[in-house]
């Protein structure tokens, strides 16, 4: 299993070289430039603050959804609720897509936040719709896949863990 995971960081690598000019035109263009090269970071640091982003974008998902779902009477929310709600799980799905990462794996993660937050945002509005015009059947099948979506969160949360291991501890010190 550990080679299994070298692997995949040698491929990760791989990737990054590829992906990456940049560092070959900092080479070029500010040899004796000091600036340049203290901008260079090593993967570890590049991990380390990509998983800061992550886990500042989690607990900011977490409380903006919170802000809908959690109503002080604890009463079920309204068609209006869950309009808003599907606005803000846009907006997150927007600023997942856009976080700057530079990791395959953290923006792999991120674009699968993006994806998922945007398929709940429809599933809201369709849950919406659906107490608007008292459609039990809609509601169901909207309901059925919100629950989906929330496990495929989790799940992406728990591969956001695996990568980096100081999102349970709310961000960590990288």
């Amino acid at each position: 299993v550990p080679r299994v995971h070298r692997d995949s960081e040698q491929i990760d690598s791989k990737k990054k070289k590829k992906s990456s000019n940049d560092d070959d035109d900092e080479k070029k263009s500010g040899k004796g430039d000091k600036k340049e090269t203290d901008k260079k970071e090593t993967p570890e640091q590049a991990k380390a603050a990509d998983c800061e982003k992550l886990a500042a974008f989690q607990k900011k998902a977490e409380k903006d959804v919170e802000a809908h779902t959690d109503k002080e009477d604890g009463s079920t929310p309204t068609p209006d609720d869950l309009d808003a709600m599907a606005k803000t799980l846009d907006n997150l799905s927007l600023e997942a897509k856009n976080m700057e990462l530079k990791t395959a794996a953290a923006k792999a993660i991120a674009n699968r936040y993006s994806t998922a937050l945007a398929s709940f945002a429809t599933a809201a509005r369709g849950m919406a719709t659906a107490v608007r015009t008292n459609d039990s059947v809609k509601a169901q099948a909207e309901t059925a896949k919100v629950s989906k979506l929330e496990e495929e969160i989790g799940a992406i949360d728990e591969d956001a863990k695996k990568l980096c291991p100081n999102l349970d501890s709310g961000g960590g010190d990288g």
